[in-house]
Order: C-alpha cells, then sequence, then structure tokens
C-alpha cells in the first residue's frame, strides 16, 4: 500500500500510511523503525502546510515514545500536537489527545498531570456529546416535520373524506324527499283527478 501511494505521489495518503506505520511499529516495540515513519509523516505534512496533518504526525511520534517508555519525549511531542490542534481547533483530536496523555502521566505516576488531562478530556468529550446532539437534533427535525405534516395531511384527508360522505348523503336524502314528493303530489292529483269525476 505504502509503495503504491509512492508511486502514485499520493501525500495525502501518505501520511496516514506512514502515521499508520509509526504507530504499528512502535506496538511492536521497534521505535526506530515507528520513528522513521514518523518522521516522513511530519516531513510531509508540513510540505503540504496541513496543521491537521502535522498534529497528527506528532502525535503518532508521542505514541511512538510512550508505547517505548520514553515519557519525557512523549509528552514533549503529544503536547506540540496537542497545541496544534488547540489552534485549528480540532476538538476531536484534542478529545484523543487529551485521553492518551492522561494514560501517559498516569502509567508514569504523575497523577497531578493526568488528573489535569483527564479533567480536561472531559470537557472535551461532553463538547463533543453536545455538538452531536445539536447535529442529531438538526438531522430528526427535518424527519419530525415531514412527519407531522404527513399525519396533517392524513386527517385532513379523512376529513375531506367524510365531508364529502356527508355531502353526498344529504344529497341523496334530498334527492329521495323530492322523489318522494313529487310522488306524493301526483298521487295527490291522481287522487283530486278520480275525485272529479
Amino acid at each position: 500500500m505504502q509503495k503504491i501511494k509512492e508511486i502514485l505521489n499520493d501525500e495525502y495518503g501518505l501520511v496516514y500510511t506512514y502515521n499508520g506505520l509509526c504507530k504499528a511499529y512502535a506496538d511492536k516495540k521497534s521505535i526506530d523503525s515507528a520513528l522513521i515513519f514518523g518522521r516522513k509523516s511530519v516531513a510531509l505534512a508540513q510540505k503540504q502546510n496541513n496543521a491537521e496533518f502535522i498534529s497528527g504526525s506528532l502525535f503518532a511520534i508521542g505514541y511512538a515514545y510512550a508505547q517505548n517508555d520514553y515519557a519525557d519525549s512523549a509528552y514533549y511531542y503529544i503536547n506540540k500536537a496537542l497545541g496544534i490542534a488547540k489552534e485549528i481547533n480540532a476538538l476531536s483530536k484534542m478529545h484523543d489527545m487529551t485521553r492518551f496523555l492522561s494514560k501517559v502521566y498516569e502509567a508514569n505516576k504523575d497523577y497531578k498531570n493526568a488528573l489535569s488531562c483527564l479533567r480536561q478530556f472531559v470537557v472535551y468529550n461532553d463538547s463533543l456529546f453536545n455538538i452531536g446532539m445539536r447535529q442529531t437534533k438538526q438531522e430528526l427535525q427535518p424527519k419530525y416535520d415531514t412527519e407531522r405534516i404527513e399525519k396533517e395531511n392524513v386527517l385532513l384527508t379523512e376529513q375531506d373524506k367524510k365531508k364529502q360522505i356527508i355531502i353526498y348523503a344529504v344529497i341523496a336524502g334530498l334527492v329521495l324527499i323530492t322523489f318522494l314528493l313529487v310522488v306524493l303530489f301526483n298521487r295527490f292529483k291522481l287522487k283530486n283527478v278520480h275525485q272529479q269525476y
């Protein structure tokens, strides 16, 4: 995959690929390979002048250091990545980074900073939740409005049908009464004619 992206000169895709390779090698405790790909990722992100990519790439390096027990380097890179994420207001990245940074501080028995990061994580988590709720409301509102209008249309259609039935019944009743009056009138006329003779 990496070779394909390099051949295609897909720099955006390469940033993601290098980040993934950096984290994969970090998880395998191969810090040298992880850092090679992390630095490639940072260089491409800087070449593109994409702050979100730079932040993500620096975080990948911080992650690699953290997974390999280099706490000071991990703090440096993760905090640098977090600073850029804050500058561009990348709330989702800030959320993930503070959560991970809290775990790194905790693993290194720096409970004060771990708690501070955890509190910040909760703030970001609440913000993301509120954004999600607003988006859900905005998505559901048109659906609710459509359903309400459809129900109103069904109700109006039923009312129209009832009105039509009443109108037809009144017309039928008037026709029947008219027919009966005509019959009675004719009978009355015939009776009068028979009485005269």
